[in-house]
């Protein structure tokens, strides 16, 4: 067996040209498989646990509403966004989000370590910010602007904050840095700062959280009962997403195709290398099975030897993405891993082609033997087969 394996992938040129190709282009669909399936999962995880994917607005000028919606079945929290949530800048280049959650939320928010006290100026804030036990402090003006462009400071306060509880931002799938006080401390720094340039007081819009965005629907209708117009407060981009899977087809189309014919060639080179003994092979008795049994193993060991070269690139690449791309801000709640219902996929279905050709192609050696019409149908079936389980695998 080693001396076969040695024959057959270290002494012949071509059998290396095949491995690096096919190789590549095998790694270049295992990152395919990837990404679509690290983005599937990402806004799978994102629906289900971010805060804004399971919160509904509504537009209204009577804030005696908000009692009404509380009684709806299914909404956990009901605030002004004016006093929900705010953001302002600790320096130059780092700013943070103030998210108020009443009880019932912050018992559902899962922490890693610390305590859930959100009183006073208490925080909960991602790990990646500060642990606990430290604190940062914002000064705080109450700015009056005058028709005539003068800025008038009518009051200012150093604002000490404390980190009580961290949390996992991928657990709760939220990005930047979010941290979590009460509806009533919130309020309080917001009236405070009323005339503050941070502050955006145009909105009048009811901010509605459900339990589970299974149930969001449930809610909106309910709304409309009440003769409320509601809208989700994070638009799913449905068109791009679908155009995104589009290129993800046509890419890994291409791909298939590509792999596809330099199996065919390869095959067929190798083929017509050996026709003289086949012909032999053929005329003292034996089948196109013996024969396979003698050759077929050759194109087999070289196929494992392309994908465990395309496995290595996908290794490289799996470790360069997930720690120099995945730690950026605007990826960092993309879990990048490399999916193994991929290389369940490519393994035997790469068998199954060099087993299928090298049949077909000694088959078709003969002198009276014309050549199958059924290539092209062999070539339809695999590639939406391909694609068939691709697209089970990844719903």
């Amino acid at each position: 067996m080693n001396n076969l394996i040695n024959k057959v992938t270290f002494r012949s040129k071509n059998s290396i040209l095949f491995m690096i190709l096919v190789g590549f282009l095998l790694s270049l669909i295992l990152i395919l498989f990837n990404f679509d399936f690290s983005i599937n999962e990402y806004l799978k995880n994102v629906k289900e646990k971010n805060i804004d994917w399971r919160s509904v607005l509504v537009d209204t000028d009577d804030l005696n509403n908000i009692e009404k919606f509380k009684r709806i079945d299914h909404v956990t929290q009901v605030t002004d966004i004016n006093f929900f949530i705010y953001g302002f800048f600790i320096d130059k280049s780092q700013n943070i989000t103030l998210y108020a959650l009443n009880e019932n939320e912050l018992n559902n928010l899962e922490i890693v370590n610390g305590n859930k006290n959100v009183q006073g100026n208490n925080l909960i804030c991602p790990k990646k910010f500060k642990t606990v036990g430290s604190t940062f402090s914002r000064n705080f003006k109450r700015i009056h602007y005058d028709s005539a462009g003068v800025d008038e400071i009518l009051d200012e306060r150093d604002e000490t904050f404390y980190i009580s509880a961290n949390y996992d931002s991928k657990k709760i799938m939220i990005d930047g840095i979010t941290c979590f006080t009460s509806l009533e401390n919130l309020e309080r720094l917001i009236r405070y700062a009323d005339y503050n340039q941070d502050v955006n007081y145009a909105l009048s819009t009811i901010n509605i959280i459900v339990d589970n965005i299974k149930n969001i629907d449930y809610v909106k209708e309910e709304l409309k009962k009440m003769g409320f117009d509601s809208y989700d407060k994070v638009e799913i981009d449905y068109d791009g997403l679908n155009n995104l899977e589009i290129t993800f087809i046509v890419v890994l189309c291409f791909m298939l195709i590509m792999v596809y014919i330099a199996i065919s060639l390869h095959l067929k080179r190798n083929v017509e290398s050996k026709k003289k003994e086949i012909l032999l092979y053929k005329s003292i008795g034996f089948t196109n099975k013996n024969i396979f049994r003698i050759y077929g193993y050759e194109y087999l060991i070289v196929f494992v030897f392309s994908i465990l070269f395309a496995y290595l690139i996908n290794l490289l690449e799996t470790f360069a993405i997930s720690n120099i791309l995945i730690r950026t801000e605007y990826f960092e709640l993309l879990n990048y891993k490399m999916n193994i219902y991929s290389m369940l996929i490519i393994i035997p279905i790469g068998f199954i082609l060099i087993v299928l050709f090298s049949l077909n192609k000694i088959r078709k050696v003969d002198k009276n033997e014309k050549k199958s019409k059924s290539h092209n149908f062999q070539f339809i079936a695999y590639f939406f087969s391909v694609l068939l389980v691709w697209r089970n695998c990844t719903s």
